[in-house]
């Protein structure tokens, strides 16, 4: 498990059809990053000063360095892991209605992981943070859905791909792309954070 800190949750809302669960998909088009902010909703998020990273990377997981505060929108994802397996059967395991080869198990740690085929894709801790992983090689669109379509619950971050390069972008806090790395933590706070070694040029 990874050496986190402490974090605070809030309640979520699933999306039920019949007696299952299914995951509201987003747009996999987000809207341009360049264009200005028109909507109604919250003011794009201002980064940090290189001063006040000092602090924010204090809730970071040991390792990882805290690159953007995205839309600064707790994560969920736990939650509605756990709300999903609790109406299975067995608790522990269940594979997800009209999605091929994906499936949610809890594992003995308990950390709740959701798997595309053999890749734990997502895998959220009971303290609040998520790690999102493609095993570095499925750069695959089938692979980008599965993670889209939670990013609700994962503060807004969501992956989005251009020129077949994928990107971290916030819908929430639109106008950054970050390259994807592998094995990137969404902290409680949904803010996302990158393994140092791989953070030399953020």
């Amino acid at each position: 498990m990874l050496a986190m800190r402490s974090s605070e949750k809030h309640l979520c809302q699933g999306i039920y059809e019949g007696s299952f669960w299914v995951p509201k998909l987003i747009e996999d088009n987000p809207q341009n990053p360049s264009e200005e902010n028109t909507s109604s909703g919250p003011e794009p998020f201002e980064e940090p000063s290189t001063d006040s990273f000092y602090d924010i990377n204090d809730r970071a997981p040991e390792g990882y360095e805290i690159v953007s505060l995205g839309a600064n929108v707790p994560t969920e994802l736990y939650e509605v892991f756990n709300k999903i397996l609790e109406r299975t059967r067995n608790k522990n395991f269940v594979s997800i209605r009209n999605l091929r080869s994906t499936f949610l198990r809890r594992r003995s740690d308990g950390s709740l992981e959701y798997y595309y085929h053999y890749t734990p894709v997502l895998t959220a801790y009971p303290d609040g943070y998520v790690e999102i992983n493609n095993a570095d090689y499925w750069y695959t669109s089938t692979t980008k859905s599965r993670i889209n379509a939670f990013s609700t619950y994962i503060g807004y971050w969501s992956i989005y791909q251009k020129s077949y390069k994928w990107y971290f972008q916030n819908f929430r806090a639109p106008g950054r792309l970050i390259p994807y790395v592998n094995r990137a933590i969404i902290t409680p706070e949904g803010w996302l954070a990158l393994p140092i070694k791989n953070n030399a040029n953020y």
